[in-house]
């Protein structure tokens, strides 16, 4: 039988949960789906307003109180960030910005404005339109205003990159370990770029993991060369593909990826510049490679 109080039950469910290694952002989800395993009842997962029906309609009270005892205690620490793993760094008006992917349901229309989306709205937009400006981190509008064009198409572009390579990481994740460490290496790059104390070396070093591991994980995936190549050399790693990619010229990318460890460390300095362009030509060479259709995935 349930109690009435079914806060002691909720926190022991949390101690298993957090004894198991799950995330916080997991922790509401699994809670309730062990709640109702334990008192042998169904559960709601979610609080939607349309009713549902018998058992699952009689215990939506009990989810709802799963939930807010996660919001109370745990507050911003089980809000999902779609952009957690999906982000790029955009150079523009002379500083580098943080732009999160969304994650976009449907069809959307990517315009440009100067504009943010808020004051946009108050107009009437359509919400299946989408301006990239908008998820550029402490953007202000004062700021956006000083924009240039080149500024708009440089955010136009990185975006559209971003939104490609997250597609990518969609198609090949799950097919082996390189992807995953790729994409930890994606999110290290742009951290080492826009945090207040940047590190333009280990960006550098990330973006080239993130080039190298993603090629290797993709020359697995083909399967036509065995063993995959065991080098930080993009170049070599280019060519083994090349056998198996016809028309495959992504070349011209590589230069302003490839470095070396002695970046890492700082015993070779680092540039902003330097940092930004293996960034960008990163995010260029996977949307290329990941739309390659001779790669079954």
């Amino acid at each position: 039988m349930i109690p009435d109080d079914i806060t002691p039950i909720i926190r022991e469910i949390d101690d298993e949960l957090k004894a198991a290694g799950v995330h916080p952002v997991g922790r509401p989800l699994q809670a309730i789906m062990r709640f109702g395993t334990r008192f042998g009842v169904s559960m709601p997962l979610g609080s939607p307003k349309l009713s549902l029906p018998g058992m699952l309609e009689e215990n939506r009270p009990y989810t709802d109180m799963i939930y807010a005892w996660y919001e109370t205690v745990y507050g911003d620490q089980v809000k999902m960030d779609p952009s957690a793993s999906a982000r790029v760094v955009v150079r523009a008006d002379s500083d580098l910005w943080e732009l999160r992917l969304p994650i976009i349901f449907g069809s959307a229309a990517i315009y440009l404005s100067r504009t943010l989306d808020e004051e946009r709205e108050r107009e009437g937009l359509r919400p299946s339109a989408y301006n990239p400006c908008n998820s550029l981190s402490k953007i202000t509008q004062a700021r956006l205003n000083q924009f240039n064009d080149d500024d708009l198409r440089e955010v136009f572009d990185q975006f559209i990159a971003g939104m490609a390579v997250r597609q990518a990481f969609s198609r090949f994740s799950a097919t082996n370990h390189f992807f995953t460490e790729a994409q930890a290496d994606w999110m290290t790059a742009v951290m080492h770029m826009t945090s207040q104390r940047p590190s333009y070396g280990q960006s550098r070093w990330a973006s080239l993991q993130l080039a190298e591991k993603f090629m290797k994980g993709l020359l697995t995936v083909i399967g036509d060369v065995n063993p995959v190549p065991h080098t930080h050399r993009l170049e070599v790693l280019h060519k083994a593909l090349e056998q198996s990619i016809m028309g495959l010229d992504t070349k011209s990318l590589l230069l302003d990826i490839q470095c070396t460890a002695a970046v890492r460390y700082g015993e070779e300095p680092s540039t902003q510049a330097q940092a930004y362009s293996a960034h960008r030509n990163s995010l260029l060479l996977i949307k290329a490679l990941g739309s390659v259709k001779n790669a079954s995935a």
